[in-house]
């Protein structure tokens, strides 16, 4: 919880200087909570990894389909570089 917090905080701290728009930073801290919640890859099977993944990309497409594509490269972003940042066995397995 703590991480999904910090999370939080960090990005909207970093994306308030950007020219990205409400939506789009929200969106981005969005995919970054989404990858904070898979510090508990542990604990997961290979298929619920998988499943996991589809979610998150079942939420960038739910972006893409209300006409927000700006907002679902924020999420993606968001969430590979919350991943990047924080957990390089994580990185390494899914990018």
């Amino acid at each position: 919880m703590k991480h999904l917090l910090y999370a939080a905080l960090v990005s909207m701290l970093a994306l308030a200087g950007c020219g990205k728009s409400a939506e789009e930073k929200e969106a981005y801290s969005q995919g970054e909570a989404a990858a904070a919640l898979i510090d508990s890859i542990n604990s997961m099977s290979e298929l619920q990894l998988e499943g996991y993944l589809l979610d998150v990309r079942a939420n960038e497409y739910k972006y893409v389909a209300s006409g927000d594509s700006a907002s679902a490269v924020s999420y993606i972003e968001g969430f590979e570089e919350y991943i990047r940042a924080n957990s390089d066995s994580i990185s390494s397995l899914i990018f």
